[in-house]
């Protein structure tokens, strides 16, 4: 790869930031941008733990919980970079995820359109010395020139291939092609493009969620995206797309709520018709809430029950919110059991984990990871279930009967209530004596249950009820 960028001002200002001699695109995020750059000019923290710590205090809208809060880095967590790895990210925004890429990888080159995005990634990166931020429209320079044909081991397009036709000015060709076919020559032969987009018609859409760059009700899946307007795809239009552009091979993962903030990432793939893993996606995915950028209707439905049915089809990548595809120049074997990931958002970084799931010989295996003891442990996935299930129980249904009607019947009622049968039910989940009147503390013993058994008595618990 060619070492000098040409076309490019060496800024006076830091060391490892280039400004090209074209105009900076016109793309804000209002006045919070200048906070979030005077934020990040005060970070002075080299701990990772203390850095994140910092930054959480300065949150206090959604414009710096975006720009902010660890949980963007999340939608990288499944791409597996190098320590030898040399990485375009083009468009990056303010820089949180090039601090992950800086982390993982040997180099990344961050190309930005803005000059107050790109001071802002080089002050949230002034801890690494493998970064180089360019300021430019990559859509209006020579990028193959400047770098040359297979340079990078990875290029990253994250929430910035929809933009193409907005920014890519007067021209007849088709611009999102054209972006892919490039990027697949500056892609070594191993290479690989992460991109991460919105599906046009994911759940939130077709609930009646406004598009969240239009702000209208089913703008994209009615298809009425305009010639110069951002567009989103579905993700057989995606496929269709890569493989045009000349990729061998994608794998698509499942982010939710979307990849702007995920607690989940899920990877497609034949472990999704597997029973267990179908509960694993239904328990944890009980909570998925789909967040409305436009702040204006809230649709009132809950989406985690919507969503079970679409597992249960095996069709959860039709209605996914958002994709995080990756696309190999080259297609290669894979035997990556690798599968999962869950989040612990709702804590700050210090205290949060993440469970990362594997799939092999037709079972599940889970470790969980803590970010500031940097301590891993295997968990078990039964229990993991069970407690997920609990958290959401007046949404987990059997029957027409939610888990929090069978909860409080257990809870408050004389277990002679039931039948001999679904008593000898609930001796076999939780050896009890065989006595009618016998009370344990029953959440108790919920939490240390095997799954396939105590869903076996809830489900007795529901049919009693509607019996009754």
């Amino acid at each position: 790869m060619k070492n000098n960028y040409q076309g490019f001002l060496s800024s006076e200002e830091y060391n490892n930031l280039y400004v090209s001699k074209n105009a900076d695109i016109s793309y804000r995020d209002g006045d919070s941008e200048i906070i979030v750059r005077e934020v990040l000019a005060n970070l002075n923290r080299y701990n990772k733990i203390e850095r994140f710590d910092y930054l959480e205090n300065a949150i206090t809208d959604w414009a710096t919980k975006y720009h902010f809060s660890w949980d963007r880095q999340n939608i990288l967590k499944p791409v597996c970079f190098q320590k030898n790895d040399l990485v375009l990210e083009l468009g990056g925004g303010t820089g949180i995820l090039t601090e992950w890429i800086a982390d993982q990888a040997h180099k990344v080159i961050s190309i930005e359109g803005t000059k107050m995005r790109a001071s802002s990634i080089i002050e949230r990166c002034k801890f690494y010395n493998n970064v180089d931020v360019l300021v430019a429209n990559f859509l209006e320079i020579d990028l193959l020139n400047i770098f040359g044909q297979q340079s990078f081991d990875k290029i990253t397009l994250i929430g910035v291939l929809e933009y193409t036709n907005v920014f890519r000015g007067t021209t007849n060709k088709d611009s999102i092609n054209e972006i892919l076919t490039i990027c697949h020559k500056l892609l070594k032969p191993n290479g690989e493009l992460i991109i991460a987009i919105e599906n046009k018609i994911g759940l939130k859409y077709l609930l009646g969620f406004e598009e969240d760059h239009m702000g209208i009700p089913h703008y994209g899946t009615q298809n009425l995206y305009k010639k110069n307007e951002v567009v989103t795809f579905t993700r057989n239009q995606l496929m269709d797309r890569l493989f045009d552009a000349g990729y061998a091979q994608m794998d698509f993962w499942y982010p939710f709520p979307d990849y702007k903030l995920p607690y989940c990432i899920f990877r497609e793939g034949n472990h999704l018709i597997n029973r267990q893993v179908k509960l694993l996606l239904s328990a944890l995915l009980l909570q998925y809430r789909s967040q409305n950028y436009s702040m204006m209707s809230n649709p009132v439905i809950n989406e985690g029950r919507i969503i079970q049915n679409f597992i249960d089809d095996e069709t959860l990548g039709v209605v996914s919110n958002s994709f995080l595809i990756v696309a190999q120049k080259t297609a290669h074997s894979k035997q990556d059991e690798l599968f999962g990931f869950y989040f612990s958002t709702e804590k700050t970084y210090k205290f949060a984990s993440e469970i990362q799931f594997s799939y092999l010989n037709n079972k599940i295996e889970a470790v969980e990871k803590w970010y500031e003891k940097e301590h891993s442990e295997q968990i078990d996935v039964a229990q993991l279930i069970t407690k997920f299930i609990l958290q959401e129980s007046d949404l987990f249904f059997f029957d027409g009967i939610s888990l929090q009607k069978c909860n409080e019947f257990l809870l408050k009622n004389d277990l002679s209530a039931l039948s001999e049968e679904d008593f000898n039910c609930i001796n076999d989940a939780f050896n009890l004596e065989p006595k009618k009147n016998n009370r344990k503390d029953y959440l108790v013993q919920v939490k240390e249950t095997k799954t396939n058994k105590i869903l076996l008595l809830w489900k007795k618990v529901a049919n009693f009820l509607k019996a009754k």
